[in-house]
């Protein structure tokens, strides 16, 4: 078989697995961040589950954009930047501002003066629109930035693939290196498998033939990355998260992998990641008390579909109401 067949059941099961070890990491270290004989092994074994899941889900979000691509092009910027916006923008906006009420009185305190009261409203500002109160949600960054680089480089890939390709190796190595000197290590790995999420979706047909040419400006992309870091942290994390997709690739391309299908199973994924993080927020860091694995697998599941529920029906008036009018409005402009 020459064409890598991804089933939205093989899909969808990987992106809760993703989302599952991501939150068991924040959990980990959470609960054993004061011990440092369990929390060096702890951190350890949880953090391959978390690069693992951050591996799967940029793969799926840049396979999944060029499949949307493929299916429907989006002509103008403005309308590949409203669907994109809608879809991943506004729900962390919703879920922020649900959020804010038990955030900014822990960390901001309450103002008391008219320069505090200043202070205190470019803060709720920044939190809602930028910042969001969350350090597990820096992945909303990158894909808001991500996206807009997808959009130029489908024009230009439609045009030269081999410009396309060479501006990919030039301007992933570039922008790895400045998002490793001023973020974590997952931040600046996660460009590269974005990338390779899009080639693996826009070569499936010939995904033997093609994939391995269409990967080598990513390889050196990486490789040019590791060397002006100098560092042999972000050296591994490149090999095991890269080897890990490119096995699933190989599997996926040379057997047609089906599973039950589970309804909303991968659409609550996306919830998970913006709602977990939240609840070890407020139990470890707000109230200072603990919270077994259980009891936060629980309130995750909880909170994640009710959460799921409120923003489907949230976007549905997105589309309809003044605010969606003045998105269309605004990205229509520019």
């Amino acid at each position: 078989m020459e064409k890598l067949v991804l089933d939205r059941s093989v899909t969808n099961a990987l992106k809760i697995a993703a989302a599952i070890c991501v939150a068991i990491f924040h959990h980990s270290y959470c609960v054993w961040c004061g011990t440092i004989e369990v929390f060096s092994f702890s951190y350890a074994a949880t953090s391959k589950l978390a690069s693992w899941g951050i591996a799967i889900f940029f793969f799926f979000s840049g396979y999944g954009l060029m499949e949307s691509e493929q299916r429907k092009p989006l002509a103008t910027f403005g309308c590949f930047m409203r669907r994109r916006i809608l879809k991943i923008y506004v729900p962390v906006l919703l879920v922020t501002l649900l959020w804010l009420p038990l955030y900014l009185p822990v960390v901001a305190g309450t103002p008391e003066t008219w320069e505090q009261v200043a202070g205190y409203i470019g803060r709720v500002v920044s939190t809602l629109f930028w910042k969001w109160g969350d350090s597990a949600l820096w992945f909303i960054r990158s894909l808001l930035q991500l996206y807009l680089v997808f959009f130029f480089f489908t024009k230009l890939l439609r045009k030269n693939k081999q410009a396309a390709a060479w501006a990919l190796m030039v301007g992933g190595t570039l922008a790895i290196y400045l998002m490793k000197c001023t973020s974590n290590e997952y931040q600046a790995i996660s460009i590269p498998l974005f990338g390779i999420g899009a080639f693996a979706s826009y070569y499936k047909h010939k995904i033997v033939r093609r994939l391995h040419l269409s990967l080598l400006p990513l390889a050196a992309c990486c490789a040019l990355s590791a060397l002006l870091h100098g560092d042999s942290g972000i050296t591994a994390l490149l090999l095991q998260n890269y080897g890990f997709v490119g096995i699933m690739i190989f599997v996926c391309s040379n057997y047609e992998l089906k599973l039950p299908k589970v309804p909303l199973l991968g659409d609550l994924s996306f919830d998970i990641y913006l709602v977990h993080n939240k609840i070890l927020e407020y139990t470890f860091r707000f109230q200072g008390c603990g919270l077994p694995l259980g009891w936060f697998a629980a309130l995750t599941l909880v909170f994640s579909g009710a959460f799921y529920l409120l923003r489907t029906r949230v976007m549905k008036l997105a589309r309809l109401s003044l605010f969606g009018a003045a998105l269309v409005l605004f990205t229509n402009v520019f």
